[in-house]
């Protein structure tokens, strides 16, 4: 966050976002590149060759995703919490309540990373993407279209 200042609500906005990214340091690296081949690699490094130990594998591995998922939400709700609580009326301060919308646009994003790879780890295919370079809007030929 840019130059914060020095004021006791902005130095408390920025203790509060050290604390939430210590919180989650790491938790979005994950889905960077999380895909099927993920999946099917940690799964593979989980287990042994045989069938049924890769599927315990690829279902331990997916739903370690899901607990970072909510080991960040909870981060997310504990950091608006903090953020709220200092406020004595009227609303948060703007880069407060831009970070917040950041990070849940970021969370969102890595819920749709997992997924799109769980669908393609079980399916073969996960369907058209929301992308997120368009607002988290479909890409069509000549256009792109948001359903939000």
């Amino acid at each position: 966050m840019s130059d914060l200042g020095t004021t006791p609500l902005r130095q408390s906005l920025h203790d509060a976002i050290n604390r939430y990214e210590a919180q989650i340091a790491g938790i979005s690296d994950c889905f960077d590149s999380f895909t099927a081949d993920a999946i099917r690699h940690e799964a593979e490094v989980i287990a042994d060759s045989s069938n049924s130990q890769l599927a315990a594998a690829a279902y331990m591995a997916i739903r370690g995703h899901f607990d970072m998922l909510s080991t960040w939400y909870g981060a997310i709700d504990q950091l608006d919490s903090e953020i709220r609580g200092d406020v004595v009326e009227g609303g948060i301060a703007a880069e407060a309540q831009q970070h917040l919308k950041q990070e849940a646009r970021a969370l969102f994003g890595a819920q749709q990373i997992l997924l799109r790879a769980i669908a393609e780890y079980y399916h073969g295919a996960a369907g058209p993407l929301l992308d997120p370079a368009y607002g988290y809007a479909y890409e069509l030929s000549n256009s792109a279209l948001s359903p939000f």
